[in-house]
């Protein structure tokens, strides 16, 4: 009993570790909302991610191939950018309500999908309000 009862706790805390270790391989380093038309005005304001929600976002969104990112993704007219370092490499980033993102730099474009099945709301922006005015449409 003692055996399986150690086995458990270090198992928990090797959990942790890991995980611990991969939050700590993202850290934005410039973020900025933008809005580039008056379209999509009610989602445009309520959206609200912060750097937390932003390193969440990018360990928890589904990576996608460039066709699946288009059959999937929503792009509205607003979105939050800037720069991000991943495993000591700077990146630009982008994060769109709906939860379609990318992470580029001059080598790479990398496209991700963020919904309910794998990340939490907050990441996505999602208040009450705007879950709201989707179910309206």
């Amino acid at each position: 009993m003692k055996k399986y009862y150690l086995f458990c706790t270090v198992f928990i805390f090797l959990a942790g570790c890991s995980l611990s270790q991969k939050e700590k391989n993202i850290s934005v380093i410039e973020s900025n909302k933008k809005h580039t038309s008056n379209t999509d005005t009610v989602i445009c304001d309520e959206f609200q991610i912060n750097t937390k929600d932003v390193e969440e976002y990018f360990l928890y969104a589904e990576k996608l191939d460039p066709q699946e990112f288009h059959n999937q993704s929503i792009l509205f007219s607003c979105n939050y950018s800037g720069r991000l370092i991943r495993n000591g490499k700077i990146y630009n980033w982008e994060i769109y309500p709906a939860g379609a993102g990318y992470l580029f730099n001059e080598n790479i474009t990398e496209n991700y999908q963020c919904d309910s099945k794998n990340c939490p709301n907050s990441i996505l922006g999602i208040t009450e309000k705007n879950t709201d005015y989707q179910s309206k449409k």
